[in-house]
């Protein structure tokens, strides 16, 4: 009741502050940044607790969990102990990253590209972040590499949420009736000897099978002796192309073609015809020249798995301490690699639920994945030892 009827008034304070120097905070900074700004003008939180809060953010950023995608947790955040959560993971050209967050709380989420990564140094540049209201964060990546999402409740916040990562293609799969486990010929492999790589992917399929435009663009046909019957479709506002090779037929009749349309039939022209059938489906940048298509219609749809509902009770406890033994897992999976293994009685603090496992935090600062029934909570009275 005092810690709602608090946050209430803190609510009210900083409206009251200023209207007019919050929006303008507003404008220049993130939603985060504007509310810690906030709070330490308004001087109603102890600078103690405030700065255990903006520690734990500014330290997540080095302490990250290293997830696969697709990755779903349930966490929970304390009142009485301010935390940050964060993950970092790779992302590929072409793909679109979907994070959606759930909670009765307010949460402050940002996503940052890493640009040096050591275990020296780590340089972080923001990118995104979900504004005030939002529970879905949509993100077109145009730059390959590492990135790192970072997860924080307000002061004095208490209560669980979920988040949920994981990717989807830009465009649609261009060959009707498959999906990308059809793809037997990827980006970069050896062609004539090692004369030259492969610049795209072959998708095979029988003969006759609808090709279909990835994209809305401007159409044109081809023929040539590696391609055979081809098409190209380009897309202005993307500034790139799209290269359909080995078709048995063309069906360009108009210069624009709607996502969607048939184009053509997956055949073996071109140097082709000695082969199964298959489209070679390339895109190339202006600019840039060729890039790897398959991050771009990789429509193999990975949602990631539910939280087990039995795995959520330790995660308002703090402490777990583990029963016999238990091995720690670098993903929330019994496929997963062992990192380490504990013994009976090693206690751990529960961070969050994943699948069947819980996220943990060792003694050491590492994190890590143990299987939610190696674990029990850890009485009050007990001492917290590794």
């Amino acid at each position: 009741m005092y810690r709602n009827t608090f946050r209430a008034f803190i609510g009210i304070t900083l409206v009251l502050f200023s209207c007019n120097k919050l929006k303008e905070i507003l404008d220049i900074y993130s939603p985060r940044q504007a509310y810690s700004s906030s709070v330490k003008k308004v001087n109603v939180f102890d600078s103690t607790l405030i700065d255990k809060w903006e520690a734990s953010w500014d330290s997540a950023i080095y302490n990250t969990v290293p997830i696969n995608i697709p990755y779903k947790e349930t966490g929970y955040f304390s009142a009485r102990s301010p935390q940050a959560s964060s993950f970092h993971f790779d992302l590929n050209v072409g793909e679109i990253l979907v994070i959606d967050i759930q909670s009765k709380d307010k949460l402050f989420a940002e996503l940052f590209k890493t640009t040096n990564k050591s275990s020296e140094e780590l340089d972080a540049e923001r990118i995104a972040y979900f504004e005030e209201g939002d529970s879905t964060l949509e993100l077109e990546i145009k730059d390959a590499g590492n990135y790192i999402f970072k997860l924080q409740s307000e002061l004095l916040s208490q209560g669980y949420y979920d988040v949920s990562i994981r990717k989807k293609p830009q465009m649609i799969f261009p060959v009707a009736g498959v999906d990308a486990r059809a793809v037997q010929s990827y980006w970069g492999a050896s062609r004539d000897g090692g004369v030259r790589s492969h610049e795209g992917i072959d998708i095979f399929a029988p003969k006759g099978t609808p090709v279909i435009a990835a994209v809305s663009g401007l159409a044109s046909t081809t023929e040539n002796k590696l391609g055979g019957k081809a098409i190209w479709i380009y897309q202005p506002q993307k500034k790139r192309s799209l290269y359909y090779a080995h078709l048995d037929s063309q069906y360009i009749k108009t210069k624009i073609v709607r996502v969607g349309d048939t184009i053509g039939t997956v055949g073996n022209t071109g140097n082709a015809k000695f082969t199964a059938s298959h489209l070679h489906f390339g895109i190339y940048s202006t600019g840039h020249g060729p890039v790897d298509p398959l991050p771009f219609i990789d429509n193999i749809s990975i949602y990631p798995e539910e939280v087990n509902s039995d795995a959520i009770d330790l995660l308002n406890n703090k402490y777990g301490k583990v029963k016999n033994s238990a091995n720690v897992r670098v993903g929330p999976s019994l496929k997963s690699e062992v990192d380490t293994t504990l013994r009976r009685g090693a206690t751990v603090a529960v961070k969050a639920a994943s699948n069947d496992f819980y996220r943990v935090k060792l003694l050491n600062g590492k994190h890590g994945f143990i299987y939610h029934t190696l674990l029990t909570a850890l009485k009050s009275e007990e001492t917290v030892l590794n």
